[in-house]
């Protein structure tokens, strides 16, 4: 019996969750985007074909530290009209070379991919276009992504998605994702 007390002791004491202070602790080298976490509720807005957007759906996105708060991780669940889309992104930084990565994972359709990211002022621009394994429509087009993910203001951020089939020559605005900081 004092075995399994103490097991049951060792779990408790390993499982315990951190606090939001210690989840959300950056290192230096990512520090600049401390903004981006936190819980937040998204509004996706997708192109209405005359330059202006129509609201598609709303959601939840809770961004937090990964690993000592060497990369930010983003969990996000989403309605767009009749359909769902869930993804995990987990964005890095090499500390050595100042490149930005976004690796995402995409649970609907099953994909995953390495975006190459910049910074760009208060803002992570990642795209795909390098990526071997692109989205292929059901009409064979092979897409790539850019994404931008900005500071707006305080407790709102943004995340414009745009998408390309001539790897990157244009772009076509895809999304543009409002994330409001939950209780502000």
């Amino acid at each position: 019996m004092k075995i399994l007390s103490l097991a049951l002791l060792t779990i408790a004491i390993l499982s315990k969750s951190l606090s939001a202070q210690e989840k959300n602790i950056l290192r230096p080298h990512i520090l600049d985007f401390e903004f981006l976490l936190g819980d937040f509720d998204v509004t996706v807005n997708l192109p209405d074909g005359n330059g202006g957007w129509n609201r598609a759906g709303n959601g939840k996105s809770v961004l937090t530290t990964a690993l000592d708060g060497t990369f930010i991780e983003e969990n996000k669940a989403t309605g767009i009209g009749n359909t769902s889309l869930t993804m995990k992104n987990i964005i890095g930084i090499d500390p050595r070379t100042k490149e930005f990565r976004l690796f995402a994972l995409d649970k609907e359709y099953g994909t995953m991919d390495i975006y190459r990211g910049r910074r760009e002022d208060k803002s992570i621009v990642f795209d795909n276009v390098s990526s071997d394994a692109r989205f292929v429509s059901q009409n064979g087009l092979s897409y790539a992504f850019r994404l931008t993910y900005a500071f707006v203001k305080k407790n709102e951020n943004s995340l414009y998605v745009e998408s390309t089939t001539d790897d990157g020559k244009t772009w076509t605005p895809y999304a543009k994702i409002t994330y409001k900081r939950v209780g502000s």
